[in-house]
């Protein structure tokens, strides 16, 4: 198969309107099919702000005969020069690790999103696709999100160069948005700072000729508004961040690494991989089990590094362990709160339990040795004894949530009034405990409260998490009454206006 194409050329169609065309012609058992691809830009796409005075007079109706509503402020929030007055253009990753601090109410006003950047985010993550565009659809005086459609505006479109990856040429139509929006709102003087903790983005528009936009990283941003002590510790803990924190400490304790996408799909190709969800135990978080469509029974999953990082509910790749690793079900009842409970959680250190020495010892074992141990494992399930058991060698769609939960007291210093790392012990059972940074662990120590999961590195022992706002005092009726709500996915919060 054969394919060629004929360079991309504009044709101006009308005022304001032009098409970008490619044509492959594609050579199939002595046939010819010719595509054809038109990508329409325009130049009356608004800046939808209010300050602007060039673009309510080149705006058009939409469909239902409505004029867009400008929504970005005139006099948007104003730091320390060089920013001053300025609006935020946010990049993918920002998006899909921050939405909780997009969603706060005392931080990041006058937002601007791509829409590419909205594109990247629904294919990587459709509930925070959902949360963004329920923050720009619902934007109001207070917040005021906007999409920008710079896929479709002449003055923001970016054709993708030869040899150049698709994830670099989005990064290049975010940095072509904000350097049309600086140019574009000069007069006004408003400047846009991107936001991205893409460290090579960040340099890419530092070195582009004629480029005068202001980058920063989430956790530089935050740190020169006004109101960031109070919104530190809703910074998501990501393992990027953490290098330059964690220098100092040391740690002997790894998780396996994940076998990668090519191992994992010919293993599950040649059935000696298995994919299922994984169920953890409602009396031992350190055992799990996952349902396999080959076996009677679910297959058992023990020890903190065979569970290898999986919460409850994750869609997990699994594979069978040697016959002399498989053990019964255990009969200890066993909770994060009561496991480990003399851990620091500012040192990632410590050593695994028996269960796990086992899972150190790697036995090489052939794909046919490992159909034959699938057969014994099927035999081995009839019995009421030795159970076969498995791994966890990749996480193919995490479930993470917001969790409700309280701070471990061991893990508090309440005398310190700076930011500490801290412990959050979980409502549900069945998970692990959650390491957060945080400058108001004295003041949350007797409070339920939110967090989210940001990651969770092979050099850590537990995952890495954020606090997002704190319910009341715990035993509380009110503060209760919403935990049960949130671990329960029930919605109680108010409808929206537009309702």
């Amino acid at each position: 198969m054969s394919v060629s194409a004929i360079a991309p050329r504009r044709k101006r169609l009308a005022d304001g309107l032009s098409v970008t065309q490619k044509v492959f012609v594609r050579s199939r058992n002595g046939g010819a099919t010719k595509i054809v691809r038109e990508h329409y830009l325009r130049s009356d796409i608004p800046c939808l702000s209010r300050s602007c005075t060039k673009c309510p007079q080149i705006v058009v109706p939409d469909a239902q005969n409505e004029l867009p509503k400008f929504i970005l402020s005139d006099s948007p929030l104003e730091l320390s020069a060089p920013i001053g007055k300025h609006y935020v253009v946010l990049d993918t990753n920002v998006v899909l690790q921050a939405i909780d601090l997009l969603e706060n109410p005392n931080c990041f006003f006058d937002v601007i999103v791509p829409q590419i950047v909205l594109d990247e985010v629904r294919n990587k993550s459709y509930p925070v696709y959902t949360r963004l565009r329920t923050l720009c659809r619902d934007s109001d005086d207070h917040k005021r999100f906007i999409v920008f459609h710079n896929e479709f505006s002449e003055h923001t479109f970016v054709e993708r160069l030869p040899n150049e990856t698709i994830n670099d040429r989005n990064d290049r139509a975010i940095r072509k948005t904000c350097q049309w929006y600086s140019e574009h709102l000069k007069p006004y003087d408003i400047n846009v700072v991107l936001v991205t903790n893409d460290r090579l983005n960040r340099e890419a528009a530092t070195k582009e000729v004629e480029s005068n936009i202001i980058t920063k990283s989430l956790v530089q941003y935050i740190e020169l508004l006004p109101n960031a002590d109070d919104i530190r510790d809703s910074i998501p803990q990501m393992d990027s961040f953490d290098k330059d924190l964690e220098r100092d400490t040391f740690s002997d304790f790894t998780f396996p690494e994940y076998y990668s996408t090519a191992r994992v799909m010919g293993g599950l190709k040649n059935g000696v991989l298995y994919q299922g969800n994984i169920q953890i135990s409602e009396y031992n978080f350190l055992e799990g089990s996952v349902s396999l469509p080959r076996f009677s029974k679910p297959v058992l999953i023990v020890g903190q590094k065979n569970l290898n990082r999986a919460f409850n509910g994750d869609q997990v790749i699994v594979e069978l362990l040697p016959q002399s690793e498989w053990k019964a079900p255990s009969s200890i009842v066993l909770d994060s709160e009561h496991f480990d409970v003399n851990d620091n959680p500012d040192i990632e250190a410590g050593d695994d339990d028996d269960n796990n020495e086992s899972s150190s010892n790697t036995t090489v074992i052939s794909d046919k040795q490992r159909r034959l141990l699938a057969k014994d494992a099927m035999i081995a399930q009839r019995s009421k004894k030795i159970q076969p058991t498995a791994k966890v060698v990749y996480i193919q769609r995490r479930s993470w949530r917001q969790y409700v939960g309280q701070l471990a007291p061991s893990s508090v210093d309440p005398q310190s009034s700076s930011t500490q790392n801290v412990f959050v012990i979980l409502m549900d059972k069945c998970l692990p405990k959650v390491r957060i940074r945080t400058r108001r662990a004295a003041e949350l120590l007797d409070k339920r409260i939110v967090i989210s999961i940001d990651s969770w590195p092979t050099t850590h022992k537990y995952p890495l998490g954020h606090f997002v706002r704190d319910l009341g005092t715990i035993e509380s009726a009110q503060a209760e009454t919403e935990a049960l709500l949130l671990e329960h996915d029930v919605e109680y919060r108010p409808f929206p206006r537009k309702f």
